[in-house]
């Protein structure tokens, strides 16, 4: 089974003051042909309502993070560094927990560390060029290129090799969520070709290698400039399948027509764990697109709240309570200038309240015309 294309019926957008207006003569709407659910049960898996332990990331600072690990020895997944350097909680996370490390300024009084938990007992390993630690149920993997590798697209092929032979090896065949982080995002490499567009070639021949051109196969991901350092990459996994969320106002990324490079984004808009104990819905990098189009260019405020309802879309996609962000447990922003980053931190505070926690990070977004990106988790307990 390969990708079902999306249908796209669309008029150009523009955004006027604080409304999204259609423009031209033909005013037709957006819609994205229905995608089959793939067959849940292929791997002999039967799922029970709810049946496995919960899983948690949590945005904590330094102090509370030391606390968090040093109680909670044995059940962390990984930890991630954005921008400090040497990370201040190296000397109390354990050796053998994957330690991601992202050349990435935080915004904000207070720097936060991003912990993966789970509720139950972890092991640890290494396999590679990848640090890992699971569940029965649950892998979180880190992965850091090595130095020597300058080569973009081939370095993501290999990354992703790597990723696809440990899940096949660990019984765990199911990516939820990615998040890969590298620099000049949107600088061009000698052939003229920007290096994000490379880094989808590397990474669409990966999964078509792999048979996971199947858009229920394609998980939530982020791709994102980090400010130096290396190509990372950090995945969680899980041996039962999650749910792809579209989003009916955007264009599936892996349908975007080639103006935006000869291999589109594998990614979806979000993917639904239900099964887990504490259920989540993983919410890709978002940003304000509408169709396949950026909008609101310039303007930092509008373009936070068009990402914003994009985000509120898929909740209202994903539960019962539709587009209610009080069912956000996190957000982690990406912001191009550090200039806008007042403007955006009170369009965030204004629309979904100040209770949610959010890491904002300075960073570079995969189009050149944005200005921020929003990646979310959610769930209703």
């Amino acid at each position: 089974m390969v990708l079902l294309a999306g249908r796209i019926e669309q008029g150009p957008y523009r955004c006027d003051n604080s409304k999204l207006e259609k423009t031209g003569a033909t005013n037709r709407v957006i819609t994205v042909a229905q995608r089959q659910q793939a067959d849940l049960h292929r791997n002999g898996i039967r799922h029970g309502p709810h049946g496995s332990h919960a899983i948690r990331a949590l945005y904590l600072p330094l102090g509370a993070a030391r606390d968090y690990l040093a109680h909670h020895a044995g059940q962390v997944l990984g930890v991630v560094c954005h921008g400090l350097g040497e990370p201040p909680g190296a000397p109390f996370i354990a050796p053998d927990i994957p330690l991601v490390e992202v050349a990435m300024p935080q915004l904000g009084e207070h720097a936060l560390l991003e912990i993966w938990s789970a509720e139950a007992a972890v092991t640890t390993g290494r396999s590679g060029n990848i640090s890992w630690a699971r569940t029965a149920d649950c892998l979180f993997g880190s992965y850091r290129l090595p130095a020597h590798e300058n080569d973009l697209e081939a370095g993501t092929l290999r990354a992703y090799r790597e990723v696809f032979a440990l899940l096949e090896a660990q019984g765990i065949p199911s990516l939820l969520r990615i998040w890969n982080y590298f620099a000049a995002i949107n600088a061009d490499e000698d052939d003229g070709l920007e290096r994000y567009k490379h880094f989808c070639i590397g990474h669409h021949d990966a999964f078509a290698q792999h048979g996971r051109l199947n858009a229920q196969d394609i998980p939530a991901a982020s791709a994102v400039g980090s400010r130096g350092g290396e190509f990372v990459l950090y995945f969680l996994a899980a041996s039962r399948e999650g749910r792809a969320v579209e989003n009916d106002r955007q264009v599936s990324a892996y349908d975007y027509p080639p103006q935006y490079g000869p291999r589109s984004p594998l990614f979806s808009r979000a993917t639904q764990a239900s099964w887990l104990k504490d259920p989540q819905l993983f919410i890709s990098g978002t940003a304000s697109i509408v169709g396949h189009a950026s909008i609101c260019l310039d303007d930092a405020a509008q373009q936070t709240t068009e990402t914003l309802k994009n985000i509120g879309r898929l909740l209202s996609l994903a539960f019962s309570r539709g587009e209610d962000f009080s069912l956000l447990r996190a957000l982690k922003v990406y912001i191009r200038h550090e200039r806008d980053f007042p403007v955006i931190q009170s369009v965030i505070a204004s629309t979904v309240g100040r209770d949610v926690p959010c890491l904002y990070l300075l960073a570079d977004i995969c189009r050149s015309e944005l200005l921020l990106e929003i990646e979310a988790i959610a769930g209703e307990s």
